[in-house]
């Protein structure tokens, strides 16, 4: 049903224009504690998407926060789409761009943290390798998230499957408190 409907919270989002906070159900007799300690927000060097930091920075800076910013570079095994082709016929060049990518986006980060930081924001920055969706699990976990700022365009179901969407995969991966920030096409 999630696979060609997506999940309750998609389809919420796919019809608001107003952040969603998802937060999952507690361990076993366990409770469920939001506090403003350490927010994640993984990042692409997409405009668009940087409308998430925008609303993490906000709310960062009003609780006291700090935020952990990300790029999750694909490995060539993680790649999907013609991406995937020109990786299995131009391994070497594939490998090569990648590598590139990756130090666009450590820059990119730079250039984010140096902004926060004018701002009064406690902010650090990693650039990661594989697959996105585990890399933001992973980085949640190891920095000790207590809460992932995830940007999203609202597509659902098949419309996400076909868009090539990261959010079901992520909301599969990451078991923190979400706050999906719904981003709109910037005018050119």
């Amino acid at each position: 049903h999630d696979f060609m409907f997506g999940s309750i919270a998609q389809q919420v989002i796919s019809q608001q224009k107003v952040a969603v906070l998802l937060v999952p159900p507690a361990p076993q007799g366990g409770e469920i504690h939001l506090f403003c300690g350490k927010f994640l927000v993984p990042l692409d060097g997409n405009p668009e998407h940087e409308q998430s930091l925008h609303q993490a920075a906000m709310m960062a800076k009003s609780c006291g926060a700090s935020l952990h910013l990300m790029v999750a570079v694909p490995t060539p095994g993680k790649l999907s789409g013609e991406r995937a082709a020109a990786g299995i016929l131009l391994p070497g060049a594939t490998a090569a761009m990648l590598d590139l990518n990756a130090e666009a986006a450590l820059e990119y980060l730079r250039e984010k943290e140096v902004m926060l930081s004018e701002d009064g924001i406690p902010v650090s920055g990693e650039v990661s390798r594989g697959d996105p969706a585990g890399e933001i699990g992973r980085a949640a976990n190891d920095i000790g998230a207590e809460l992932v700022v995830l940007g999203t365009h609202g597509k659902a179901g098949m419309n996400a499957f076909w868009a090539g969407s990261l959010l079901p995969k992520i909301l599969a991966q990451v078991r923190r408190p979400l706050l999906l920030v719904p981003v709109s096409k910037l005018s050119r």
